[in-house]
């Protein structure tokens, strides 16, 4: 490997010189619009190789054999966008405890799109949360509100919604008003059950777990359109999984996994967007509380929002079971949680 290309971690002093360096302990593995290639090491900073040939790199790197298969055919067809290279450099500054709120807002000023989107991830967290105190109307108080740690990762959700999907039906601000919804329902549980601990996580998680539906629209847009309207129509009324099924579609799950992988998502929003809706995921996984809370979440998120024909109540009644919830616990749930859809900033 040329030298040109060897890094040393800033803050543990990690070396990275071979392809085992490079390839043993790191994640998150995604390259920018810029083409440069971006990783995180295992003390959590985030690296920069310049844009150039790594033979030993590839973006299904982190993608299981179905997946792989699957993404190798569409990366002939389609050009899928990469997240735009702002975020990234936040993403470094955000772990550099060296650098002042005060310069990480002069960064974040410099794009007001991305600006206005941090603003926004900070409001709906705190509605979600508490919505009787005053809204988030600074980028100060955005960043010291969600945490830098937390806004790390929360930003790639931001470089995602950056994405211009060719799709006339289906809607990106209804896709992502689930999506906040589900992040909201998943964070709730996560602390009635006691999972406090990886309240953050599964808020993300459950932001994330229908990634797959975006890559669905980039990558099959008008068939994507077909799905909507065949979910729409109250003639053909069905869940997600019904209507891809029947356009004989790769599985929006499978896509979820090549997305999230691809975009360098965390690990445990991988598992959530490849296994939330399967009622059996294999032992290997490392997350299965983040799943199942994430999987119900979004289930409810249909109820709340009066879908009730994107409900499987095979699998709602499964996860419930496995998280120990009655139907009793899901009703009060459902009507405790249901103002939050009048509270999201989409």
């Amino acid at each position: 490997m040329p030298e040109a290309t060897a890094k040393t971690c800033a803050n543990c002093k990690k070396v990275f010189s071979t392809e085992k360096d490079f390839l043993t302990g790191t994640s998150q593995w995604r390259m920018c619009s810029l083409e440069n290639l971006w990783f995180d090491c295992q003390c959590g900073s985030t690296l920069m190789l310049p844009k150039g040939k790594y033979p030993w790199y590839a973006p299904s790197l982190n993608m299981r054999g179905s997946a792989q298969g699957i993404f190798n055919k569409i990366a002939q067809t389609t050009d899928l966008p990469h997240i735009p290279s702002a975020i990234m450099e936040l993403q470094m500054m955000l772990f550099n405890k060296d650098i002042e709120i005060s310069e990480l807002v002069k960064a974040v000023k410099k794009d007001p799109f991305l600006a206005t989107e941090i603003i926004k991830i900070a409001d709906n967290q705190k509605n979600l949360r508490d919505p009787d105190p005053p809204p988030i109307l600074s980028l100060e108080h955005a960043i010291n509100y969600i945490g830098r740690a937390n806004l790390k990762n929360l930003v790639l959700t931001a470089g995602i919604r950056f994405f211009k999907l060719p799709t006339d039906k289906f809607s990106k601000e209804a896709f992502w008003q689930h999506a906040f919804l589900t992040a909201g329902i998943a964070e709730y549980l996560a602390v009635k059950l006691g999972l406090s601990a990886e309240k953050d996580q599964i808020y993300l998680a459950g932001c994330l777990c229908n990634i797959g539906k975006i890559m669905t629209a980039l990558c099959f847009p008008q068939e994507c359109d077909k799905i909507q309207t065949i979910i729409d129509d109250v003639k053909t009324m069905t869940t997600w999984e019904n209507a891809e099924n029947f356009l004989k579609l790769p599985d929006h799950c499978v896509l979820g996994e090549i997305g999230a992988a691809l975009w360098g998502l965390p690990p445990f929003v991988i598992e959530c967007a490849r296994y939330h809706h399967t009622s059996e995921f294999p032992e290997i996984v490392d997350h299965p509380n983040a799943i199942s809370v994430v999987s119900l979440a979004n289930l409810l998120a249909h109820w709340i929002n009066l879908e009730p024909h994107r409900i499987n109540n095979k699998k709602l009644k499964y996860f419930a079971q496995t998280l120990k919830l009655n139907d009793h616990d899901l009703e009060i749930t459902a009507r405790k949680l249901a103002p939050l859809k009048n509270a999201l900033s989409v």
